[in-house]
């Protein structure tokens, strides 16, 4: 054990972390309430090969699953949990079963789900590894009884079912213009980038359907686009259409931006496409933990920077003009790492 462990945290997103924020860990788990965070960290673990643990309760009931992730075919938490929007808030769910007459949760229920989840993570440190491997095991401390699943695989799931290669550092940054990436690579004639989530470059306007310049992974995304000018909806002018990306080509106008703006952060690791022969290549950019996840215990949280991508509240109807050959856009790749 570590005489003095480091804890860090991280006062962000979870896709802002990125995949490089993963790597290296022997164990994850999922204490989120957000379904899409779940199906976010689902997916980065089982690209990793990383096991997660993940748990939850309700009333009285609880329930501990643990996915290992050691190949393709084997079981995630999408295979059970295929929706990957919206989320619980415990706050508005406890009213409303208040509001019913019943019990939203117990200290007992929490404290079993975490004794579990503890439990489950520390034997996957050690060489035995979990009894609950591939297995979720459900609970209830109002009735006494539990049960053990053993989980397989849907056909049908829609998460990730494959796993990361060899992943090969490059000196590039997450300021730099992704071209940097494809510079990198010289020996990959016809290169392809898989962004780690759509990227959003044009949205209508949620009022008025006027178009609305938006530039941020989808995830940054909190609110209904809306420009500045529409004070009431219209019903004549055709809505803009939904302009979204989720490859690059080096002679793409995007490739030019920051990484930082298309949602590749320090240490993200970027999966290259050799279009020629259809094989993957994963490569990490530079950076270091403390980038990412930049205040440790015992750091006050008021001195640490704003997260890197803020939520868009509102957005203008002016649009940003098209690049030219040799510019490079790092418009926001100035601003603070996420704070943690």
């Amino acid at each position: 054990y570590a005489d003095a462990p480091v804890v860090r945290y991280a006062r962000t997103r979870v896709e802002a972390l990125g995949l490089g924020a993963l790597l290296g860990c022997d164990a994850i788990v999922a204490a989120v309430d957000s379904f899409r965070a779940r199906a976010w960290l689902s997916d980065a673990c089982r690209l990793l090969g990383i096991p997660l643990v993940e748990g939850g309760f309700r009333g009285s009931s609880g329930q501990v699953s643990v996915y290992l992730n050691a190949s393709p075919g084997a079981p995630c938490y999408r295979c059970l949990n295929p929706v990957a929007e919206g989320g619980v808030s415990c706050a508005l769910y406890a009213r409303g079963v208040l509001a019913q007459g019943g019990i939203p949760a117990t200290q007992s229920i929490a404290a079993l789900t975490a004794a579990y989840v503890t439990e489950a993570a520390i034997r996957l440190l050690h060489a035995e590894g979990s009894p609950l491997a591939n297995k979720m095991v459900t609970f209830d401390v109002g009735t006494g009884r539990s049960s053990l699943l053993t989980l397989t695989a849907d056909p049908e799931c829609p998460g990730v079912h494959r796993l990361v290669g060899d992943v090969h550092a490059i000196e590039v940054s997450a300021d730099e213009p992704v071209l940097r990436i494809f510079e990198a690579l010289p020996n990959l004639a016809d290169q392809e980038i898989v962004l780690p989530a759509e990227y959003l470059a044009e949205a209508p306007c949620a009022r008025c359907g006027t178009r609305v310049h938006i530039g941020k992974p989808e995830w940054a995304v909190t609110e209904p686009p809306a420009c500045s000018r529409c004070a009431v909806p219209s019903d004549e002018r055709s809505p803009a259409g939904l302009v979204t990306a989720s490859r690059v080509r080096p002679n793409d106008a995007i490739a030019r931006r920051a990484c930082r703006k298309l949602g590749i952060a320090p240490m993200g690791v970027v999966e290259v496409v050799d279009r020629a022969t259809g094989e993957s290549h994963w490569v990490s950019l530079s950076g270091s933990l403390d980038s990412l996840f930049v205040m440790k215990r015992g750091e006050r949280i008021a001195s640490t920077p704003a997260p890197e991508f803020t939520p868009v509240e509102r957005h203008s109807d002016t649009t940003t003009p098209p690049l030219t050959d040799g510019e490079f856009d790092n418009s926001d790749a100035t601003g603070a790492a996420p704070s943690a």
